[in-house]
């Protein structure tokens, strides 16, 4: 049987093919695949969690921000921040960068989302995304 292919074990394999890779792309990348299933629960449940609807707040880019926009930002940059190999993040929600627990001189990435693109088309059932 031919196993699955899934993106964490394209990531190991893509990570044991580099004998200098430190693990810390591998982590991000797998803290983003994690934060992404997070939030897809999230669009999921939103109904019945009462998630739908305006905060009453306008994002950066001039946008009425929505209860999901918000609780996706959380979901990211509480991952991505707590991992300490990320020196800043940057979210289409906020007016700043968002700095993390990251020594700057040890930071190798800097990390810029949207947290939940296209959530404009909650209501008709149209996709979104990370």
């Amino acid at each position: 049987m031919i196993p699955t292919m899934t993106l964490n074990r394209f990531v190991q394999q893509k990570e044991k093919a580099h004998p200098g890779a430190t693990g810390e792309l591998s982590e991000l990348l797998s803290s983003i695949a994690l934060g992404i299933k997070l939030i897809s629960n999230l669009v999921q449940t939103a109904a019945f969690k009462g998630l739908h609807g305006y905060t009453g707040s306008v994002n950066v880019q001039g946008e009425h921000t929505q209860k999901l926009d918000e609780q996706s930002n959380e979901v990211l940059t509480e991952i991505l921040g707590s991992l300490g190999h990320f020196g800043l993040l940057v979210s289409e929600e906020t007016d700043n960068v968002i700095p993390t627990s990251a020594k700057k001189d040890q930071s190798k990435y800097v990390v810029a989302f949207d947290p939940l693109d296209g959530s404009s088309n909650l209501g008709v059932n149209v996709s979104v995304g990370t």
